[in-house]
């Protein structure tokens, strides 16, 4: 088998692999997108359950405030119990200081619960109003994942008979070339490369902008021998278009 002959196999084969790196690149997009809107319906779940979670906190906070204000209350009242046993009017006047301290204490106390039901009623307010949009909007996402999965199973689909091609293509390959073929693809997921040919003849490698000789170029162009990239060690080629030299 002549290289050329080789090299026009090897060519085919590295078509087929161009394929199935397209649609691995493909199926990595696509589950980047949906990663993207998986988080963006966990943030929602997230924001929702931490308004839901306040309300908790706030029903707890108030509970506990007005316990403090019985409390308060039961300690008025036991004041004013002492105020008949009271003999001297400085000592009234201390246990009158006493329950106006307390009274005042009391009506913080009902300041800051009053600020709570405010707190309260507006984050009701938004959980009712979200709820719905952000199942909307939770839906409409998830049709979206849906849709994006569907397109992954296509593209797997694709690899799978671009495999097949894959498979039935090596089998007319030469041995020695082939092993190092795979030795290329194994690290740099393309084993070929296409030349870029400029106007004056020189060359540069499109797998790593390595820049080529005008005589390397016109053996490329020949397809007398297989020559590959001293840079990336990836195996030459130019494209044609019609049977056309691309150039």
């Amino acid at each position: 088998m002549t290289d050329k002959e080789i090299l026009e196999k090897l060519l085919d084969l590295h078509k087929i692999d161009s394929q199935i790196v397209k649609c691995e690149d493909e199926i990595s997009n696509i589950k980047e997108k949906i990663k993207n809107l998986e988080d963006k319906i966990n943030e929602n779940r997230r924001v929702f359950s931490e308004k839901k979670a306040r309300l908790d906190t706030f029903k707890k906070k108030r509970a506990e405030i007005e316990l403090e204000i019985k409390s308060k209350e039961s300690e008025i009242k036991q004041k004013d119990s002492q105020t008949a046993m009271i003999k001297t009017n400085e000592a009234y006047q201390a246990l009158q200081l006493e329950i106006k301290t307390i009274r005042s204490d009391i009506q913080n106390l009902e300041d800051e619960i009053l600020k709570i039901m405010e707190e309260e009623e507006r984050d009701i307010k938004w959980l009712s109003e979200q709820e719905k949009l952000l199942k909307s909007e939770e839906k409409q996402l998830t049709d979206e994942i849906s849709e994006l999965k569907k397109k992954i199973a296509e593209e797997e689909s694709k690899i799978t008979n671009e495999t097949a091609r894959r498979n039935e293509a090596i089998k007319g390959i030469d041995r020695g070339w082939m092993e190092r073929y795979e030795r290329i693809r194994k690290g740099k997921r393309l084993a070929m490369a296409s030349i870029e040919v400029n106007k004056d003849g020189d060359g540069v490698c499109s797998g790593c902008r390595f820049s080529i000789r005008p005589q390397a170029v016109i053996e490329v162009k020949k397809k007398a021998r297989i020559l590959t990239c001293d840079n990336c060690a990836r195996i030459w080629y130019i494209e044609e278009v019609n049977n056309i030299m691309k150039v």
